[in-house]
């Protein structure tokens, strides 16, 4: 068991970032069939209630965001865009990547929102440690005029994008994980072992990693478009009135 522990403590240990001060919330619309999400607390109430329309019920999908510059080192911005009325998709698109941001910018099919949240960009399509992967997955409806990206860290659903009409595009962001996040992880695969985890353990590996976490400063970023912005610029395109 001791042979385990010190496994799972390497894996865990190392750079890791501040708490997050936010969560991003999914939802599904069954009527227009797109996702969505949003990490503004104000906006996930108005979702919940309504106030973005009918049809959108939670998939249960969330991650961890920071809501300022100065949560945690390291950060970038998340750009936030809707389709432009009459013009653009009815449909957000959200990337931390300043060159793909810059390119969207210049879109007449998309309005530019402001920022969404911060986040770490990946380095080289991996995440540094203390965080996770947030993948993109695009549905190809340009053609149909009905364009959505959805963004998820759960890479069992990234990996069956096909199966629900969407292609997979990569890591688009890297999102912190939580000191819950990260215990929950340990007891995971503690109990991998022959014999499970006894609370002392969990509680010690919980304490190991905390100090871990909160002695580190170091954390690093680097900006990696899921698909080249020359590539994508058309796929964004498409013509669609705004439910949300």
């Amino acid at each position: 068991m001791h042979r385990w522990l010190a496994v799972v403590v390497a894996l865990l240990a190392g750079p890791a970032l501040a708490e997050p001060t936010g969560t991003a919330v999914e939802w599904f619309n069954g009527i227009t069939g797109h996702y969505f999400f949003t990490s503004g607390p104000e906006e996930v109430a108005i979702v919940d209630r309504g106030g973005a329309g009918p049809g959108w019920v939670r998939t249960g999908g969330e991650f961890g965001t920071y809501l300022h510059a100065d949560d945690a080192p390291g950060l970038s911005p998340v750009c936030r865009f809707y389709g432009t009325p009459g013009i653009g998709p009815n449909s957000h698109f959200y990337t931390p990547n300043a060159q793909e941001c810059a390119l969207v910018k210049r879109d007449p099919g998309w309005t530019y929102e402001g920022t969404a949240f911060y986040i770490q960009e990946a380095q080289n399509g991996t995440c540094p440690a203390g965080t996770t992967p947030v993948y993109r997955s695009y549905n190809n409806g340009a053609a149909r005029n009905d364009s959505n990206h959805r963004y998820t860290v759960d890479a069992t659903v990234f990996a069956k994008s096909s199966s629900f009409g969407y292609a997979p595009e990569g890591v688009a962001m890297c999102a912190p994980l939580s000191s819950a996040d990260l215990q929950a992880d340990a007891v995971r695969l503690l109990r991998q072992t022959t014999f499970g985890p006894t609370e002392a353990e969990a509680q010690r590996l919980a304490a190991h990693e905390t100090t871990t976490r909160f002695s580190s400063s170091s954390s690093s970023s680097c900006a990696t478009p899921c698909r080249s912005p020359t590539s994508c610029a058309s796929a964004w395109r498409s013509r669609s009135r705004r439910s949300w």
